[in-house]
């Protein structure tokens, strides 16, 4: 990993650093989109990775953040993703690509990426970031609500099922029998 550039409500590492995987065949810029994120207060651990096997051997380490190009040339953006979605379905996905079209970009966010930036316009790239990671967090917390509440569910349910039986033959749930105002223990 390269690196300098975490920042606040992310999943950095235990350092602060935030791990981004830069899928891209030109060095260059895989540094400009690192360089970008630097300049917008972010403190990084990067990898590049231009194959399909170098790509699935990086998420062997999850990392915080994705950033793909759309075309290389022997991998693509869209396999990218589709690989990510099935190994680390929570985490953050932008396309990075200077000629992406429109239509490649409405697939893309079909098929589950968080965004796209332009090449020639990176000055998007910390917010596009920044949103995509907020989003990927309110989704895990949405989920392990949810996980929650079946849970508590499933233990109320030998609880209510008396009170339910009683709702449905139109009668109120029997009250515990004993002295007006006193407790049954």
């Amino acid at each position: 990993m390269g690196g300098t550039v975490g920042i606040a409500g992310s999943r950095p590492q235990a350092d602060g650093r935030l791990r981004v995987l830069v899928v891209e065949d030109l060095p260059s810029d895989a540094e400009l989109m690192v360089l970008r994120l630097e300049e917008e207060g972010f403190v990084t651990d990067w990898q590049r990775v231009q194959s399909e096997p170098e790509f699935i051997a990086a998420l062997d380490s999850p990392p915080d953040v994705i950033l793909s190009d759309w075309k290389l040339p022997r991998f693509s953006g869209l396999r990218a993703l589709e690989i990510a979605r099935a190994v680390s379905p929570e985490t953050p996905f932008l396309i990075v690509s200077g000629n992406i079209g429109e239509e490649a970009a409405i697939e893309a966010l079909h098929r589950g990426a968080d965004d796209y930036v332009l090449k020639d316009r990176l000055g998007r790239l910390g917010p596009a970031v920044r949103s995509a990671m907020e989003a990927s967090r309110l989704r895990t917390e949405q989920r392990v609500t949810q996980a929650q509440l079946a849970t508590l569910r499933m233990m109320m349910a030998p609880i209510s099922r008396p009170a339910r039986r009683s709702a449905a033959r139109g009668r109120r749930p029997r009250r515990p029998r004993g002295r007006s105002g006193s407790t049954c223990v």
